[in-house]
């Protein structure tokens, strides 16, 4: 386990736990996590993940890769070296806390309601894709 701390989680967020973690290459992994309480997400949506460090809570959102009908929910993460969180991420193993917003966001839905009936589905980044 890490040497990660948390603060008191307050009303915003859970103390979700690590329940599993495969790496994929040197700076990809999957990561398993009990958000720590209900969590209802739509398939699209993506979580906000954080730890405590040096005094300062340091948050991200991540798309979650998991179905909404699974236990727990799975991320797939990059290293970034440099960056502010995930290098505190990957240090996490099975057990260790973190942090979890107690509500999912996000747009990148299905709309089923709409009566739209033109969908668009691509493994790349929404953000390239233009119609």
């Amino acid at each position: 386990m890490s040497e990660i701390r948390l603060a008191p989680t307050g009303d915003k967020h859970y103390e979700a736990t690590v329940l599993e973690r495969r790496e994929l290459s040197e700076d990809l992994w999957l990561v398993r996590v009990d958000p720590g309480g209900p969590f209802k997400f739509l398939a699209g949506q993506y979580a906000t993940l954080g730890v405590e460090h040096e005094g300062k809570r340091i948050e991200r959102a991540y798309s979650i890769v998991s179905s909404p009908y699974e236990e727990g929910l799975e991320f797939f993460l990059e290293l970034v070296p440099q960056g502010e969180l995930t290098p505190k991420l990957y240090q996490l193993q099975v057990g260790d806390k973190l942090y979890c917003r107690k509500i999912a966001k996000g747009r990148f839905t299905l709309d089923l309601r709409s009566g739209r009936t033109h969908h668009l589905c691509s493994p790349r980044s929404p953000a390239l894709l233009r119609l």
